[in-house]
């Protein structure tokens, strides 16, 4: 469940990039998440400004790039797919 949020911080949220956003809704969630979901998500919150019609890849990539290049990444794999 998603709480509320002081309406001065939502225009701040649209200005995000890819990876800040995928962590404020996986913080958000406060569960694992499939990558649909939280692609879904950053487009319903229209958190960032150049939103494509299919953002998965996009989510996908950036977080398999975290868990690749980063060794503290907040992301894991809980199973593929």
């Amino acid at each position: 469940m998603l709480g509320s949020r002081d309406p001065s911080a939502v225009d701040e949220e649209r200005d995000m990039n890819w990876r800040e956003a995928i962590e404020l809704v996986m913080k958000d969630l406060g569960r694992p998440a499939h990558v649909s979901e939280i692609a879904a998500e950053i487009g319903r919150r229209s958190l960032v400004e150049s939103f494509a019609a299919d953002a998965r890849p996009i989510v996908s990539s950036a977080i398999s790039k975290a868990m690749r290049e980063e060794p503290d990444s907040p992301f894991i794999r809980m199973k593929s797919g």
